[in-house]
């Protein structure tokens, strides 16, 4: 079996002459992995070992297995790791673990693999590492790429998790799928396992499948990345709101009793000693110029989340049917910065700057502004006619004008002041109604 299923490039003989294993690095039931150098070259593998000979009697926690349990499971083994070598030599992908040379000796069965040092996607999200929005934005569509190029070749995973999703090198984004010996082919008579996966990562397809004779497709695929980008996806909501609290610290903490806006406000207010304790009136003047912060806080997260969700959704389909495909998803205007400003375009507003120069910011490809508030304009001189984009989702979207215009000058602050309060209070109202 093993010859009839390998031969296909397989050199037969010559391991040990051409690698040097150097110390061990991972190890399961029945397999070890090893970090080893090729003599020819120097160049670093890592060596994934499986015996095909075993002495089948284990103790574990003082109790010996039976003999026959553990073989059913070693064949199980030894079937998933032929087939994952049959996949593997079908793929060719930068977002795929790339296999290099088998061997097969008397004892022995050798997998030459790329060597991956940067620790599993697992590993950091069980860290609590947060990810910008670009950088999920970068992890997402390499490995969309990756599952693209699977499934132009009618191989579906199945079993995608941050476990089986390792870093190529540390402190870089470059995700490898790994780990296909649940795959199969899409087009083949009878999979090998039909119920298969991990729970809570499973498509609603496959974990509920009763009828072993149905067959499904690569859209499990994509409901499985959609969990994997959920899960990204919830440490940026995490971060958005984190960014909140520092801003309301920073607003609060440290400040007076008596929060003039001159020297005359605050001498009145101390010879009064009228001092504000009930909590709405006292946070009122305590955040006195941050709602501005606050805001511009809300428009920026608010490009991210708006198409982020949208693509999230259609990966998270329940209909296998109706899910998006891996090149459509690649398609999406979550990964298309040309129209809308990306959050490194989108700057929180200082309000120690001078009112009459805010923050300006030029869109890619677009005669269009933003202001420190948030909102499209084109820019005419020193005046500005607005074009307001109502921040809802779907066919709902309304846009609204406005030819008002504004001068910006030193001697027309509280009409600022009013101006940008009325702007604030219609994005805040319409962000609230965004259903997630």
């Amino acid at each position: 079996m093993w010859r009839e299923v390998l031969q296909k490039r397989v050199n037969q003989i010559g391991f040990h002459q051409q690698y040097k294993a150097i110390k061990k690095i991972g190890v399961g039931k029945f397999t070890s992995v090893y970090l080893s150098e090729k003599i020819e070259n120097q160049q670093l593998y890592a060596v994934k070992a499986f015996p095909k000979k075993r002495i089948y009697k284990q103790e574990e926690n003082g109790k010996v297995f039976f003999i026959k349990k553990i073989l059913i499971y070693y064949f199980k083994q030894k079937e998933l790791l032929i087939n994952e070598i049959e996949l593997l030599r079908n793929l060719d992908h930068q977002n795929i673990l790339h296999l290099y040379e088998v061997f097969v000796t008397d004892n022995s069965l050798y997998m030459v693999l790329e060597l991956l040092q940067g620790g599993s996607l697992y590993q950091q999200i069980k860290s609590k590492h947060k990810y910008q929005n670009e950088e999920i934005k970068y992890m997402i569509r390499g490995l969309l790429e990756g599952v693209a190029h699977m499934h132009s070749k009618n191989i579906m995973h199945r079993d995608l998790k941050p476990e089986n999703i390792m870093f190529r090198c540390k402190n870089q984004l470059d995700l490898v799928i790994g780990d296909l010996g649940l795959g199969t082919k899409q087009n083949i008579d009878k999979y090998l396992y039909v119920r298969c996966g991990t729970p809570g990562f499973v498509a609603p397809e496959v974990i509920n499948i009763t009828d072993f004779n149905i067959k499904y497709d690569v859209a499990c695929d994509i409901f499985s990345l959609g969990v994997i980008f959920h899960i990204l996806f919830s440490f940026l909501i995490f971060l958005y709101l984190l960014q909140q609290l520092q801003l309301i610290i920073q607003r609060l903490t440290g400040k007076s009793p008596f929060p003039g806006k001159n020297y005359e406000d605050i001498l009145n207010q101390n010879r009064e000693a009228n001092i504000i304790y009930q909590g709405k009136e006292y946070l009122k003047l305590s955040l006195y110029g941050f709602q501005k912060k606050l805001i511009n806080l809300q428009i920026s997260i608010f490009f991210q989340i708006k198409k982020a969700y949208d693509l999230l959704k259609k990966m998270l389909e329940v209909n296998p049917k109706l899910r998006i495909t891996a090149k459509k998803a690649l398609q999406h205007e979550y990964f298309n910065d040309k129209q809308n400003p990306s959050v490194h375009e989108i700057q929180i507003f200082d309000q120690d700057s001078p009112r009459h120069s805010p923050q300006i910011l030029v869109t890619k490809g677009q005669n269009m502004v933003i202001d420190a508030q948030g909102l499209f304009k084109v820019r005419t001189n020193e005046k500005y006619k607005e074009t307001f984009y109502s921040p809802s989702i779907g066919k709902d979207r309304k846009k609204l004008q406005y030819t008002k215009s504004l001068q910006l000058e030193d001697n027309n602050e509280e009409i600022y002041d009013a101006y940008c309060q009325k702007k604030s209070n219609v994005i805040m109202k319409n962000l609230k109604n965004i259903d997630f």
